[in-house]
């Protein structure tokens, strides 16, 4: 009897406090675990992760820059655009967003540095754009690589940066359209997002090299981020091609 008027621990005010302490315990360990594993998702697939929650306290109108211990070679992919000479002593990954802001105001020296130094410079582009598949960033960087499969990469690239025209799909149209490219196989490959794992490849690569905001240059072991003027520019390439092993 004295047994079966014992009443049982968890019925017990401390039993009760103890199990509520486990519980919220568990679920605090259930929801850290579920955000960290949708936003390694997100990462992985590129559907609509902010790139801005990782670059609100980064200022890039003016240029950051940093060695990098990366391995630029790593990122080089055969769907990647490429320009310059294969044994040139400098080698830029690009990456740059045609929604960017401070891309468009970082493009004509940009362009001005890679005409100016086509012989000792090969160029990479990597076009990313961490919003939507559906949002005018990412379409535009979806089209560059449908101009790139008819071989003209740079002639939309300096189209949709030079002109600061709309980055709407009939603008996105009219642009392949002026460059001459068969509308019919580029209204295809916009339409189907055929080359979407060049573009979330590129994000993956821009996440991987430690990409804080666009654009974002890798100069063989150094690391640019931001506007460059031109001034820079030939500093940074004269410093990387005097610089000794």
């Amino acid at each position: 009897m004295e047994e079966a008027n014992q009443t049982i621990w968890y019925k017990k005010t401390g039993g009760r406090v103890f199990l509520a302490i486990l519980f919220f315990f568990f679920a605090l360990v259930i929801i850290f675990g579920g955000l960290i594993g949708y936003y390694l998702w997100k990462i992985k697939f590129d559907q609509g992760f902010n790139f801005s929650e990782l670059n609100n306290n980064t200022d890039l109108s003016s240029a950051l820059i940093s060695d990098s211990e990366k391995d630029v070679s790593k990122y080089i992919r055969l769907a990647d655009p490429q320009v310059g000479s294969i044994g040139a002593p400098v080698t830029i990954l690009a990456f740059m967003d045609f929604d960017c802001a401070v891309s468009h105001s970082a493009y004509p020296a940009f362009w001005a540095m890679r005409q100016k130094y086509e012989p000792v410079v090969k160029i990479v582009y990597k076009t990313v754009s961490f919003t939507e598949t559906s949002s005018a960033g990412f379409q535009s960087a979806l089209a560059s690589t449908c101009a790139k499969d008819q071989n003209k990469f740079e002639e939309y690239f300096q189209a949709l940066f030079g002109s600061g025209q709309s980055l709407e799909k009939e603008a996105l149209l009219q642009t392949a359209k002026d460059i001459g490219l068969d509308m019919k196989i580029f209204s295809a490959c916009l339409n189907s997002q055929k080359n979407i794992s060049v573009i979330t490849q590129n994000n993956k690569d821009a996440v991987e090299v430690g990409l804080r905001g666009t654009p974002t240059f890798l100069v063989n072991n150094k690391k640019i981020e931001g506007n460059l003027n031109n001034k820079k520019w030939d500093e940074i390439l004269v410093e990387v091609m005097t610089k000794k092993d």
